[in-house]
């Protein structure tokens, strides 16, 4: 937490160890009391020195894990009473207190939004990224691209391997999902075998086929280099928006074209045209 006013500062970091007070209190996991820097041997002295500091008290925020420290400083040196320490242990647990309920709240939406087999962002998240693709689509003069992906004979693998192999099948589509994609896409899982890549700023057809290709491309390259219980592969439906496309008619068309896909082969793509 930083506060200032006007122009924003440069924050100067610290590592554990002993190199600071700080980082020696961050190391220790303790209150680490300096009366005069110039009898200190326990940490180096030198960032007091260039700040003009004579002595100070740094008490670690966290209990289990230490998040950061709380530093004060005099320009003189001093003793610390109880009643000063009593008071920075009230603040660094208030802070702990704070940081923990942060954390825990940004726990329960990050797994409301994801799912909890492959991490990706689950129907939710992969919709709500959607909706603002297509908002954005327009004012950038760009289209969007939504590539539908399916496992092939997934209920085969489920049969033959288990749910646990179904499972493994599953983790490794989606790493290679995330691999072959570009680095701005949304990769995520809709549910069973289903998954779905959001791609923004796309030029043309040309340019989605291509990122089609890279994953069919990825899960052929994996069966050739690694000895699968089963062989991975997917088909893909791809659709491009337009001016008048909706989330609900643009996932229409990408599963019309991962249907059409499936038909001419294990491991295709098609794109959407209009004629099916």
């Amino acid at each position: 937490m930083l506060a200032y006013r006007g122009p924003e500062p440069s924050p100067t970091t610290f590592a554990p160890g002993r190199g600071t007070q700080p980082g020696y209190a961050a190391a220790s996991g303790s209150v680490i009391v300096c009366a005069d820097r110039v009898h200190e041997t326990r940490f180096s002295t030198a960032g007091m020195t260039g700040r003009g500091l004579h002595s100070g008290v740094c008490v670690p925020i966290g209990s289990e894990a230490v998040w950061g420290v709380l530093t004060a400083h005099s320009r003189r040196s001093r003793e610390y009473a109880d009643r000063d320490l009593t008071f920075l242990r009230s603040v660094t647990a208030v802070l702990s207190a704070a940081i923990r309920r942060i954390e825990a709240e940004a726990a329960l939406v990050h797994q409301s939004l994801h799912d909890p087999l492959t991490g990706l962002p689950n129907r939710a998240l992969a919709r709500r990224r959607l909706d603002e693709a297509l908002d954005a689509a327009p004012r950038g003069g760009t289209r969007l691209a939504l590539l539908l992906v399916d496992l092939d004979d997934f209920k085969v693998v489920n049969d033959s391997l288990g749910h646990a192999g179904g499972d493994d099948a599953l983790i490794v589509l989606a790493r290679h999902l995330r691999s072959a994609v570009r680095p701005g896409d949304t990769v995520a899982r809709l549910g069973g075998d289903e998954f779905v890549v959001v791609c923004e700023h796309v030029a043309g057809a040309a340019e989605a086929l291509a990122i089609a290709a890279r994953i069919t491309g990825s899960l052929a390259d994996l069966n050739r280099a690694e000895s699968l219980d089963w062989p991975i592969s997917a088909s893909i439906g791809v659709a491009l928006s337009d001016a008048e496309c909706t989330r609900e008619e643009l996932v229409r068309r990408a599963d019309s074209a991962m249907y059409r896909a499936k038909a001419a082969g294990a491991g295709g793509y098609a794109l959407y045209d209009g004629t099916f």
